[in-house]
C-alpha cells in the first residue's frame, strides 16, 4: 500500500509541510470527503502536537465521529496531557478499544505489521482491515510517548477470545 503524500512528507522529516498540506486540503474541502482529518490526527499524534490535535478533534464539522482514526489519537493525547489515571484518558482508551479491539495487538507488537501492507481499497470499521491502516502510525505515536505502550498493555484484555487484541 502506498503512503499518502502528507505521511510521506512527515516520514521524510518535513513535518511542517505535511501539516500545511493537510490544512490546505481541509480549507479547500471543509467537510473532508477524502479523510484528510484522519491523516492529520495521526500526524499530530505522532508529533506530540496535542493542542493542534485537540483543536482538530473539537471542530464542529467533525463532531460525533466514532472511528479508530479519531479515537486512538484522542486517547493518546489524553494520556499524554492528563496522565494515565485520568478518567478522561481511561474512558477515551476504552472507547478506542471498543472501536477497534485488534489495533492494540499491532501497537504493542503482539501482531506483526505486514511490510509492505496489503493493497486494499476499503476497510471495515473494527476489523483487521482498519487495524492494518492504523497499525504503523499508531505504533509509532504510542512509542514516542513515554509510558503509553505500558499504559495500553495494562488496559487491554489480551486473554479474550481468539482474534481480539
Amino acid at each position: 500500500m502506498s503512503l499518502d503524500k502528507p505521511t510521506r512528507l512527515f516520514l521524510e522529516g518535513k513535518q511542517e509541510q505535511a501539516f500545511s498540506l493537510c490544512l490546505r486540503r481541509l480549507r479547500a474541502n471543509p467537510r473532508d470527503g477524502s479523510g484528510t482529518r484522519f491523516i492529520l490526527a495521526g500526524l499530530y499524534a505522532r508529533a506530540g502536537r496535542w493542542p493542534e490535535l485537540e483543536r482538530l478533534l473539537r471542530r464542529p464539522t467533525y463532531k460525533g465521529w466514532h472511528t479508530s482514526f479519531w479515537s486512538y489519537p484522542r486517547a493518546l493525547m489524553l494520556f499524554a496531557t492528563k496522565g494515565p489515571a485520568a478518567p478522561s484518558a481511561l474512558e477515551a482508551l476504552a472507547a478506542a478499544v471498543s472501536d477497534n479491539p485488534l489495533l492494540p495487538g499491532y501497537i504493542l507488537g503482539r501482531k506483526v505489521i505486514p511490510d509492505p501492507l496489503p493493497e486494499q481499497d476499503w476497510y471495515s470499521p473494527g476489523e483487521d482491515s482498519e487495524a492494518l491502516l492504523l497499525a504503523a502510525p499508531m505504533k509509532d505515536a504510542f512509542e514516542r510517548v513515554p509510558g503509553a505502550c505500558a499504559w495500553l498493555a495494562a488496559q487491554v484484555d489480551f486473554g479474550g477470545p481468539a482474534g481480539t487484541a
